[in-house]
């Protein structure tokens, strides 16, 4: 697995939360999300993917394998969507089972609007 793999499997958050959820993150995966959101689980994230700002760009991405089975991805994201412009640092944790590689934690912190 590449880094760049991790990132595209990141993407994927981004895009459509609600399946992403499901399919990708343990069912004890933990969100530090801006409100109204807040800290949460993946359970009851999935029935507030509502308020989750989606269609953000990644730019500036890291991706740190802390073992063979443990990948730790860092980047700055920017929303294009209304409110168009706002701008998070996020951090997610990544664990490599059999088949695939599952999100564990996820902190998405606002940094502020950009212009």
């Amino acid at each position: 697995m590449s880094p760049a793999d991790i990132i595209k499997i990141e993407r994927g958050l981004w895009l459509k939360p609600g399946p992403w959820l499901q399919a990708t993150a343990i069912p004890t995966c933990w969100f530090a999300l801006p409100e109204p959101i807040g800290l949460t689980d993946r359970n009851a994230l999935q029935k507030q993917v509502e308020h989750m700002a989606t269609g953000l760009d990644i730019t500036d991405a890291r991706v740190e394998f802390l073992t063979d089975d443990i990948a730790l991805l860092m980047y700055r994201a920017t929303s294009r969507q209304e409110p168009a412009g706002s701008r998070f640092l996020c951090s997610s944790t990544y664990r490599k089972s059999r088949r695939s590689w599952n999100l564990t934690h996820h902190q998405r912190t606002v940094v502020g609007p950009t212009g």
